[in-house]
């Protein structure tokens, strides 16, 4: 699918679902600054550790979203429910991103790209772990990161009216890239699978959105 049609189906997706969609953003956001706030200073560790699953929760309820399931705000707490699973993931992504990034700009942001289907896997398969995590999502990004990147840049047009609403508007607009990228992974996913780069892990029964 190109740029146009994955947008189309993000907000088929969310028809009758923009408003709680926002809010489960809202909700994230909140937390998060919160979270930030409290533990600063030399308490930037626990920061690390506690919003790494609140994201993962973030990715798990628009992926549903994706799936024709409604978004619920218990959804961002998914991620500690896998907590180490989850975070050791993170943290490595974290790292390795990094690390590019110490290179230059350009291979840092290579980096986070093919990185950017972790998350997503570690949802649909509950045994893959750390960097098998990683080194699959690479493996699905190979050929497609450019796809990926104009999708995030199809997008700035959004966040520029969205400062318009004073702000307000950022998580509609968040919302409505979030499930853009899982309709990304989405249809990544069908190719791999057609390619077999990875089998079939996900049974829409053992999801529980």
């Amino acid at each position: 699918m190109n740029c146009n049609e994955l947008r189309s189906k993000a907000r088929l997706a969310l028809t009758g679902k923009w408003m709680t969609s926002a809010l489960v953003y809202f909700v994230f956001s909140v937390i998060s600054i919160a979270i930030s706030r409290i533990f600063k200073g030399i308490w930037s560790i626990p920061t690390f550790l506690l919003t790494i699953p609140l994201y993962f929760g973030l990715v798990y309820v628009f992926l549903g979203v994706t799936r024709g399931a409604d978004p619920k705000l218990e959804g961002l707490f998914e991620g500690f429910k896998d907590y180490m699973r989850v975070v050791v993931t993170g943290v490595l992504v974290n790292v390795y991103t990094l690390l590019w990034s110490l290179l230059l700009i350009v291979p840092g942001i290579i980096a986070s790209i093919s990185y950017s289907m972790t998350f997503y896997i570690l949802i649909d398969d509950p045994q893959i772990k750390y960097n098998d995590a990683i080194k699959l999502s690479k493996e699905m990004m190979n050929g497609h990161k450019s796809r990926y990147f104009m999708l995030m840049l199809s997008f700035i047009g959004w966040w520029l009216l969205a400062i318009l609403t004073l702000g307000i508007g950022t998580f509609w607009v968040a919302s409505y890239m979030s499930t853009a990228q899982a309709c990304f992974y989405e249809d990544l996913k069908v190719n791999q699978i057609r390619d077999r780069i990875i089998g079939d892990t996900y049974n829409p029964e053992n999801q529980d959105y």
